[in-house]
């Protein structure tokens, strides 16, 4: 879909802001105080580049706000970190959401059980002039239904600057603004919405438990994922994600946490596994299951045992399933790798259950043994390794189906 919009936004003090979604330019046009600093008239949105998260492009990678669905994890809001530069900076700061809206003909998942629609959004953008996901003071909250969002398409906004984002003048200036987007009504609308974002300013996750899908919830999303349907080569989904985050010099221990990745298979050829360093629910993950064998309250397909995942990996339907590639994986299920800024590599073979989080935990030991992450792991971590340099590290996620809703919480910003 390729449909464009022009549409105008009202805000407080009798400001307005023009809206231009598929693809085109956004402009802002604002009156009145509060802070808020003229755009300067060059560089332009034209000729500084976009940045995406989770991706630019139509592949299926999506954000998630959900309703209270009690058969996931807790995902009623996502907080986007946006810093521009004051010295050749975009002059105001702008967000578009790629299929902002809830209409389940496309992305959006309506509650299995109950039909329950997905979650409208509720936007809210705040000066966050440290730059660490707080909510300083609110520049602007949206209301469900003032930006009008397409189905399968990009709309947004853009704003003057507000001097109250501004860091401290002793450092290279910058506005740093926190964007937080929450279900509107999440014990009423259980349902998935799933949403991209773009800016033009500079794109952080600061430190939180977020939600994120391949998704193909309707036949709709097909010509996205398959162009060639009913060929299934050439998908533009192959199961990979890749996280960047920033570890400071001088660590003993980075540590990933993930969350419902529904490891195991319906045959129960392979299962979740008590984790031995992970322990009943981490403090920012209220309403998961315990960790432990995670349970998914069906039988294996042979009647014999229980199933670890809902809905579990290595889909019976070709369409939905991916099977990991990475070195050292087990070809089913779904893994991560950690990737330091020298090239170690650090493998998750067997990652969380249905509805528990795990952590997968790598320290620095003066005597490691032979194999950085034996599969058995250890007491209280899972490798071992005599550095962790500072830097740039990646996670990288590879087998993760279609229509599978996952989670991360890392102790670091994930950068874009």
């Amino acid at each position: 879909m390729t449909m464009k919009l022009f549409s105008m936004v009202k805000g407080a003090a009798g400001r307005s802001a023009v809206i231009i979604g598929g693809g085109m330019c956004l402009a802002a046009l604002w009156s009145g105080n509060g802070g808020l600093v003229e755009a300067d008239a060059a560089p332009t949105r034209q000729n500084i580049r976009s940045v995406c998260f989770p991706t630019c492009a139509v592949d299926g990678r999506f954000l998630v706000v959900a309703g209270n669905d009690p058969t996931t994890l807790a995902a009623a809001h996502v907080t986007v970190g946006l810093s521009v530069p004051v010295v050749n900076g975009f002059g105001m700061v702008d967000f578009d959401l790629f299929d902002g809206d809830r209409d389940s003909s496309g992305w959006d998942v309506n509650h299995a059980a109950t039909k329950a629609a997905a979650p409208e959004l509720e936007i809210e953008l705040y000066a966050d002039p440290a730059g660490t996901g707080a909510s300083g003071p609110l520049i602007k909250k949206w209301a469900p239904g003032e930006i009008p969002f397409v189905n399968g398409d990009w709309t947004g906004v853009s704003l003057p600057h507000d001097t109250r984002a501004l860091t401290s003048p002793e450092s290279v200036q910058r506005f740093n603004y926190s964007l937080k987007i929450s279900a509107a009504s999440p014990d009423v609308d259980l349902g998935w919405n799933a949403f991209k974002i773009r800016t033009h300013a500079r794109l952080e996750l600061p430190s939180q438990a977020f939600g994120f899908i391949g998704a193909m919830a309707v036949p709709g999303d097909l010509p996205a994922i398959y162009p060639d349907y009913p060929e299934l080569s050439g998908s533009t989904y192959d199961g990979t994600w890749t996280f960047t985050f920033r570890v400071p010099a001088g660590v003993d221990n980075v540590t990933i946490f993930d969350g419902d990745m529904d490891y195991g298979d319906t045959a129960c050829t392979i299962n979740d596994t008590d984790d031995p360093d992970s322990t009943g629910v981490p403090a920012f993950g209220a309403g998961a299951a315990d960790e432990g064998v995670a349970s998914a309250d069906s039988p294996c397909t042979d009647g014999v045992g229980i199933r670890t995942g809902r809905p579990a990996e290595d889909s019976a339907s070709a369409a939905f399933s991916r099977v990991p590639i990475l070195p050292g994986s087990p070809s089913a299920g779904i893994v991560y790798r950690v990737v330091a800024p020298d090239g170690q590599t650090f493998l998750n073979r067997n990652p969380s259950g249905n509805r528990e989080w795990e952590q997968f935990r790598i320290v620095r030991a003066a005597s490691p043994g032979a194999e950085a992450c034996p599969e058995a792991g250890f007491a209280d971590h899972d490798c071992e390794t005599t550095a962790l340099p500072g830097g740039l590290w990646e996670v990288q996620v590879d087998g993760m189906d279609l229509s599978n809703l996952n989670f991360l919480f890392l102790n670091y910003t994930i950068e874009r």
